[in-house]
């Protein structure tokens, strides 16, 4: 089983001199068994040790079997990645709720459970978050005024950008 980013199955088993192996792209909140896991597994894994694999895999988080290992490269920018994008929003988050005159434990406070709830509320309710975004704009108010100060600053493309560059650098780091 391979956790490296990148690692191609046919590289790993050619190395490994072992046709059976599984490649995994986990993230860190598997630490705390909420990590998102994204997995393939060579023909010669036989379907023992996938439901092995699967059970494993599901005792640190949530997991998504694919056929395609194409698809790790691309968790790889997005769900590997991606809490670190996280926690950078987390910090600025923070940082503003201080800049605008918040004591730093309240502003971290207040940040980390919206966050939370953000979260729980897209996944508990099922919809879009474009939905749930517009729940909370109001016409002319002081959402609508944030939400224009980010995408002025661009930060819905430079989270894209975000994405994409760790996913080509996961693809380059296959090619050797």
């Amino acid at each position: 089983m391979s956790i490296i980013a990148g690692a191609k199955m046919s590289s790993l088993t050619q190395a490994l001199e072992h046709p059976a192996v599984i490649r995994v792209m986990p993230n860190t909140p598997a630490q705390i068994g909420h990590g998102m896991s994204m997995w393939t597994a060579s023909e010669e894994v036989d379907g023992s040790k996938r439901e092995l694999t699967q059970s494993i895999l599901e005792t640190i988080g949530r997991e998504i079997y694919v056929e395609d290992e194409k698809y790790l490269d691309m968790a790889t920018g997005l769900s590997a990645s991606g809490p670190a994008y996280v926690f950078l929003f987390i910090e600025a988050l923070i940082d503003a709720g201080v800049y605008v005159g918040l004591p730093r434990d309240m502003a971290r406070s207040l940040a980390l459970q919206m966050v939370y709830g953000s979260t729980r509320l897209v996944m508990d309710t099922g919809k879009h978050p474009s939905e749930l975004k517009d729940m909370v704009v109001s016409p002319g108010g002081t959402t609508a005024e944030g939400i224009q100060a980010l995408e002025r600053a661009a930060v819905p493309a430079a989270i894209v950008e975000a994405v994409n560059a760790a996913y080509q650098k996961s693809i380059k780091l296959g090619q050797g």
